[in-house]
């Protein structure tokens, strides 16, 4: 799932790269350019950390694995926020980042309810 998850993730940074910023709307092109920088650079960032989410788990470190993924989350959920307030929306993008928040909600059951040694109560209906 963590590669899957960061082949989502490099094939939107690329997406991202290619757009530069780049809308129909001129008046806004210089407000878009700035989403979209922040994106990238969320993106690299979360990419940049998924060396250490696999050395986490490779550890059987599954809170800096857990730390990993929820900073994932977070990258995304922000990009995502800053793209909502685009006329008009990116679809592609919004659409991508909610696979790759929705794989990091899978990674994150998946740590608490399989992998560690404490076992938490997880409703069957989780997965």
């Amino acid at each position: 799932l963590l590669n899957y998850q960061a082949q989502n993730i490099s094939d939107t940074l690329k997406q991202f790269k290619l757009s530069g910023g780049y809308t129909p709307d001129i008046d806004s092109y210089i407000f878009c350019d700035t989403q979209y920088r922040l994106c990238k650079e969320l993106y690299e960032d979360v990419l940049y950390h998924r060396e250490s989410a696999l050395k986490y788990l490779a550890a059987k470190d599954y809170d800096g694995l857990n730390t990993m993924v929820s900073g994932t989350m977070t990258d995304v959920f922000t990009c995502t926020d800053d793209l909502s307030t685009m006329k008009p929306v990116p679809q592609f993008f919004m659409t991508k980042s909610n696979v790759i928040k929705d794989l990091s909600n899978i990674i994150l059951v998946i740590v608490e309810c399989f992998l560690r040694k404490e076992k938490i109560l997880c409703p069957s209906g989780d997965l």
